[in-house]
């Protein structure tokens, strides 16, 4: 296929790193671009290929905007719960929007396919038609004075994307890896 061609060709250090981190792996991020683009059943076994295709897809036709105030690792789950509960003192309901709950614990957005992702990489996301009201949300949201510096840009950062998503009129696709 072309795309996965021309991808393989602008993304190329993504995908021989990728190969070198799991050279025993049947499916190649080349067969999830594939199955995903294709609609082909997909193999749950390797969900993590699948995340690191829809990212490619993301890197390629999105726009990547900052993310300087979320940094991946050891604690990133641990930060995103003190962001979250941060949000839910200020009266956000995590069932309306939380960092967790819909930017990283949500899945693949439809109509990829759904499956279980158990850890990282993971995957959120917000679409367009909700993204209005959680913009609304965050924007009317009162921090408590004393809410952290750290927790506040991140919040603060997070209510950016949403933003510039509404003003784009598009979906909000994260990844957490």
């Amino acid at each position: 296929m072309a795309l996965i061609s021309y991808l393989r060709e602008k993304q190329g250090w993504f995908f021989e790193q990728n190969r070198e981190r799991w050279p025993e792996i049947e499916i190649s991020i080349e067969t999830a671009l594939n199955q995903l683009i294709l609609g082909a059943p997909i193999n749950e076994v390797s969900w993590f290929q699948y995340v690191y295709a829809a990212k490619v897809l993301c890197d390629e036709f999105g726009e990547h905007l900052s993310n300087a105030e979320w940094s991946a690792g050891p604690r990133l789950s641990a930060w995103v719960t003190e962001v979250d509960a941060v949000l839910a003192a200020a009266g956000l309901e995590p069932e309306r929007f939380a960092i967790g709950r819909h930017l990283m614990d949500r899945g693949m957005p439809p109509p990829l396919p759904r499956f279980e992702i158990p850890d990282y990489p993971s995957v959120g996301y917000l679409l367009k038609s909700e993204l209005p009201s959680v913009n609304q949300w965050l924007g009317a949201i009162n921090l408590p004075t004393e809410t952290d510096a750290g927790v506040r840009d991140s919040i603060q950062e997070a209510a950016g994307w949403v933003y510039a998503c509404v003003e784009r009129r598009c979906d909000l696709i994260c990844f957490a890896y």
